[in-house]
Parts: structure tokens; sequence; C-alpha cells
């Protein structure tokens, strides 16, 4: 299947960057980027592209943060290092501040889905664009929902999520406004090389025809390419989205049976489709950290599910996957073991 892989190949060869090259034409084309948008390669996966992001576009303005997640919290963490005027709107995990007090000539930067929770800021109806620019960390949103590209300036992922892919790659979408901003706007703090989108010249166009600034792994790209034409001959974004939104059903039908099963993200809304994290109950109350790991190590060797116990930080929960790569079948199965796993323990 990986027989087309240029391993062995130097990626700045003409045959390597064309490789490049069709790799970021086709993720424009499978997530409905416009074409007036620009997408380069990364090192570092979504965390390397995020903070590319940061390090390019933050200062002109002052920023507004959404905190509402562990990751969100980290980039906050990160951007008050760059010294700038900056609010940050924080909410409890799983929960969402009040995104009325965002000022649309500000930039912009929060999260979109996260997984840690199992949420997901779920629009941005709510959000007038004005002069400031929109940093979206993308990761685990691309893929599995549609993203609204006209209010996106920046936007960051890897294939690592959506598509199942190896990690340390990541991308970055540029709108026509952030390409504009970076061509005028030089920060006032030194940028490392690896995250620089400019140099002496002005902006750097050939990251986005297939240069890179570091050695990516050409297997790893020639198993997300497999990915992205799986996608595209089923139907591109619609099936990965249908897919999600399937697999996010099966468990919230699911939890509406289980008075001891219960989503850690209260607001349906908030929920995202592509991980639900679940809190089981004994005698109507959440079990703890060591419960948990209990069932899933009964669960890992019985090769029903692996790694699923809940992220670092957040309430003892149960971290399912419902990315578009998933089978609904598995996922129902899993739901079949916690069922006997109620009976057998929780009762």
């Amino acid at each position: 299947m990986l027989s087309n892989a240029m391993i062995a190949r130097s990626h700045r060869s003409k045959d390597g960057q064309a490789a490049i090259k069709l790799m970021l034409d086709k993720t424009k084309e499978v997530l409905e980027i416009p074409q007036d948008y620009m997408i380069a390669l990364t090192a570092g996966s979504a965390t390397g592209a995020i903070t590319m992001a940061m390090w390019n576009f933050l200062g002109e303005r002052p920023v507004d943060m959404l905190a509402w997640d562990i990751f969100g919290k980290r980039w906050v963490s990160d951007v008050k290092g760059l010294n700038i005027p900056t609010n940050v709107y924080e909410a409890p995990l799983g929960e969402m501040p009040d995104l009325s007090l965002i000022n649309a000539n500000n930039d912009l930067m929060f999260v979109w889905n996260a997984t840690s929770t199992g949420s997901s800021i779920g629009d941005l109806e709510w959000y007038t664009p004005g002069q400031g620019l929109t940093i979206c960390d993308a990761t685990s949103a691309a893929f599995c929902v549609k993203l609204p590209w006209d209010k996106l300036d920046v936007a960051c992922f890897s294939w690592q999520k959506g598509m199942g892919g190896e990690a340390a790659h990541g991308l970055i979408v540029l709108s026509p406004k952030a390409i504009a901003q970076l061509e005028r706007y030089t920060p006032k703090w030194p940028v490392p090389y690896i995250f620089n989108l400019k140099n002496a010249a002005g902006l750097r166009t050939d990251l986005f025809d297939g240069v890179v600034i570091n050695t990516p792994s050409m297997l790893c790209l020639e198993d997300y390419m497999q990915s992205l034409n799986w996608a595209e001959h089923n139907g591109g974004l619609t099936f990965l989205t249908n897919r999600s939104q399937q697999n996010y059903n099966a468990v919230q039908s699911w939890m509406q049976n289980r008075p001891w099963a219960q989503p850690l993200v209260r607001q349906e809304k908030h929920r995202s489709t592509a991980n639900s994290c679940i809190q089981l109950l004994k005698n109507g109350v959440p079990i703890d950290d060591e419960a948990i790991l209990k069932i899933t190590q009964i669960l890992s060797s019985e090769n029903v599910a692996f790694d699923i116990k809940g992220f670092k930080g957040t309430p003892a929960n149960l971290r399912i996957w419902t990315g578009p790569t998933i089978e609904t079948s598995n996922i129902e199965i899993l739901l079949e073991w916690l069922d006997w796993i109620h009976a057998e323990y929780l009762q």
C-alpha cells in the first residue's frame, strides 16, 4: 500500500517537493479550503504549527484568548511570554467562556475541539470578523467537522488526529487576510528559523509549494496520502464528517439509556463529534482514576480498546475517539463491553 513512498529519497529533490505539493493540494481539496488560501507543512505536529502562528502573526494588536481546555491554557502561557496585550477568557474544563466578550478588532486565538474533554466551540456564528485575525487550533476538528474557512485566518492542525496518521507533521492554513498581514508586519521579537514564514526578501512563498524547513517523513506523508485518497474516493469531506457524526450519535444514544454513564461536557451544543469523554458512575457517584484505569486494563487485555483512559488533569473518564477513521460497529462492540463492565463492577 505504501509502495509509492519516496523513502531513501531527498525531500528537497524535484520529485520530493512535488510529492509534498501534491499532498498540500489534496488536503485543500478534501477540506474544501478556498483556492486563495495557502497551506504549508510544518515541523512539530499541530503544536509546531500553532507555535509558528504565534511567533509570526501576534503582536500587531491585542489578542483575545479562549482558555477552556488544557491546550488552550497552554497557548495562553506561551503568548504571555511574548509580552503583548492579552485578554484571557477562561472557563472550567468542559464548559465555555462568555463568547460575547470577544472584540473582533483584536486577534482571537482558540481551540476548536478539545479532545482532553470531548468539548467543542461548535461554530463561529457568534463571531463577525473585524480587523483582528482568528488563529485556530483545529487539531481533531480538521477532517471531523466542516470548518467555516471564511472566518478562519490561521488554522493549524496535524493529520495525526482526524486521519489517524503518525504524528510530528503539522499543517498551517492562511487566509488572504493573514497573508497580507504577514507581508506588511514583522514582529518585534526574533523568530526562530524553524518557525519563520519570512526571510530577508519577505514571505517565503516556497513553503507553500512543497519546500519544508526541516526533514519530513516521506513514509508518513504517503500514509497520509492514502487516507486522503480514501476520503476523496468515498465523497470527500461530507463522507468524513458523516462518519464522525454517526460514531458520535452511537455513543450519545447509548448514554441516553444508561444513567450510570454521563458525558463530561454537559451542554450538548459544545460536545465534540470527534471524541466523547464519558464518566462512569457507581451509586450515582463518578468513579475515580484508579477504577477507570482498571477498566481500561480489562478492555486492553481483551483487545477491545486501547489508550482510552481520560487525559491527565481531567476528571476520571473514558476518552473514546469517534473520528472518521473509526468504524461504528467497533464502537458498538466497545459499548457492549461497557454494559458488561457495569454489570460486573459498577452495581
